[in-house]
């Protein structure tokens, strides 16, 4: 009984797991899935959701995650997060498994945008990395280049 509660949260974990990196391949914009640029985006859930999806489970740092690496992942996971040690997760448990791997995607997300802004590589982020770095997103996302983010910037095709 122990290793069937094991393997259904395991395997719910997988599916939840998969559904994210299957969702960053999924069109977003007004009328797609997902709606306009960020809406219902979180950690893990943005630009570098595949990554982190690959830093938590590439065991063996190759760049690809396999079936037994995700089942690895997770077997750590409910094992972790097992607190009385039955084999299986409580709620409370696996509310609590869920909030640390989503601390660990929030650090990987954390570790990433400062390595992006530091333009210079020098360990730290300036005001001028800081404001080159969204002024140049700025940018992609005044699609009509009038200077203003609005909904006919939305409506237009990405630069």
């Amino acid at each position: 009984m122990k290793k069937l509660s094991v393997a259904i949260v395991s395997g719910v974990l997988a599916m939840a797991v998969a559904g994210t990196v299957v969702a960053q391949d999924m069109p977003r914009g007004p009328g797609k899935p997902g709606g306009g640029w960020t809406k219902g985006m979180g950690p893990g859930m943005d630009h570098g959701g595949r990554g982190m999806f690959r830093e938590l489970m590439d065991a063996d740092g190759d760049g690809n995650v396999t079936k037994q690496e995700v089942a690895k992942f997770h077997e750590d996971q409910v094992k972790k997060a097992d607190k009385n040690r039955d084999g299986a997760l409580s709620q409370n448990e696996f509310a609590a498994m869920q909030e640390n791997i989503m601390e660990e995607m929030r650090k990987i997300h954390e570790r990433k945008q400062f390595e992006r802004m530091d333009a210079n590589g020098d360990g730290k982020v300036t005001a001028e990395e800081l404001t080159a770095h969204h002024a140049a997103r700025f940018d992609r996302m005044d699609r009509n280049d009038d200077g203003m983010i609005g909904p006919d910037d939305r409506r237009m095709p990405r630069k």
